[in-house]
């Protein structure tokens, strides 16, 4: 039986770790932090591609193409994302804000459907996510004294710190994005709205700068509704065709960092909702758990964690207690505190 042309592949073991060592140099990408079977997926089909079956001769060729370089970089990294992907989580954001504010999250969403049509008519009809029925754990909201963020909004403060909220992994920024144009919204609907800010990290500059010019296309914007769209979004022609360029404004609004977040950081930030979905499953268990404790590190007590759909950390890890299972939410807190 012929051999399949992912069998013909030569991948040595010291020729891996070859590898390993030349993208953390190039990149700065940690590869030891993730799954061997993962990076071996990913490798191959980069091989298969340029049609090298030696791991040798692919590492020189990797060294003489900085296009190769890049698109390794890119196919590594996972980008697959788009606009408020998973509404209810973000739902379930905008109404931990609300609940402090002491706002009806219903009254709230009642005022805002827009029943306009659209100014532009090249930009389709988008169904408004805003109308789709959103249930709430009552665990997140009856402890909702003990977050960070409400304790920040309660404050008597004359000038209260601002909350800060981290995506983590932002790729090509949608998830920041998403979080800054919600936050936006609730600041021009209520004239006492905390100031926020929101720090996007990712290792990958490739990714980073796609983020910073903030150009999509129809996929990344499908879940956007008809509010927003027309709101914080314009259709122009690109080389690569008809584009949604996001405004300066909600560009604006956020930080983006380049940086490797499986490392120990040095910014001044102390977070009150890290957003970190869809990265843990590509980790080893031990490295995972290294990385969990960075992420505790730069959580606030009273902290929120939101992990993806497909992620878990069981009930509890270190002082991450599950908050919402619903929405993978973990509180950073004591190791003996209780929830009701």
């Amino acid at each position: 039986m012929a051999l399949t042309i992912e069998e013909k592949l030569i991948i040595k073991q010291v020729s891996f770790d070859k590898l390993i060592k030349l993208l953390k140099e190039k990149t700065g990408l940690n590869l030891d932090y993730y799954r061997r079977t993962f990076i071996l997926r990913r490798l191959k089909a980069r091989m298969i591609r340029v049609a090298c079956t030696d791991l040798d001769k692919y590492n020189t060729f990797l060294l003489s193409d900085k296009e190769e370089l890049r698109k390794f970089v890119e196919s590594f990294n996972i980008n697959y994302t788009y606009f408020f992907r998973d509404w209810e989580v973000y739902a379930t954001f905008q109404n931990l804000f609300l609940k402090s504010l002491n706002y009806d999250d219903e009254i709230f969403i009642n005022r805002l459907r827009p029943n306009q049509p659209l100014n532009d008519e090249k930009m389709p009809k988008r169904k408004i996510n805003l109308e789709q029925p959103i249930k709430y754990h009552e665990t997140l909201f009856s402890n909702l004294e003990k977050l960070s963020l409400y304790r920040k909004i309660k404050s008597k403060r004359s000038v209260n710190p601002p909350i800060y909220v981290w995506s983590c992994a932002c790729a090509s920024g949608e998830e920041p994005y998403s979080l800054a144009i919600l936050l936006n919204n609730l600041k021009h609907h209520f004239p006492k709205f905390p100031k926020c800010e929101v720090i996007a990290s990712d290792i990958d500059t490739f990714t980073i700068e796609d983020a910073k010019r903030a150009i999509y296309g129809e996929e990344s914007i499908r879940n956007v509704s008809e509010y927003y769209l027309n709101k914080h979004f314009r259709l122009n022609n690109t080389p690569q065709g008809m584009k949604y360029h996001l405004s300066n404004d909600i560009k604006k609004s956020i930080t983006l960092v380049n940086e490797d977040i499986t490392k120990i950081r040095t910014h001044p930030w102390k977070f009150d909702v890290i957003f970190c979905r869809n990265l843990l499953i590509y980790f080893n268990i031990e490295n995972r758990n290294k990385f969990l404790r960075i992420i505790e590190k730069q959580l606030s007590e009273g902290g929120l964690l939101i992990l993806g759909k497909t992620e878990s950390l069981f009930n509890t890890h270190g002082r991450l207690k599950i908050i919402d299972p619903t929405n993978h939410i973990y509180i950073n807190t004591s190791s003996n505190e209780t929830f009701t």
